[in-house]
């Protein structure tokens, strides 16, 4: 991304519309769905390692789940 410096840039979280279980069997049981302070950590990961000059940052797609207070 850094490389690239897109115009935007956003996250959004695995969902599931055939059920998780369908998703899983394609990665052989090594699949297991992250805790929302684990989707949280990893963001932070993501962001500390961005260096853009211009891009919109955005979180907000409805595939995110509602913010808890961990």
């Amino acid at each position: 991304m850094n490389a690239a410096q897109p115009e935007y840039l956003s996250t959004l979280v695995v969902s599931f519309p055939l059920g998780e279980a369908r998703f899983a069997a394609g990665f052989n049981g090594q699949f297991r769905q992250l805790t929302q302070a684990e989707l949280f950590n990893e963001m932070k990961v993501l962001l500390e390692h961005l260096e853009l000059d211009k891009t919109v940052f955005r979180s907000d797609h409805a595939s995110n789940p509602d913010v808890m207070p961990l």
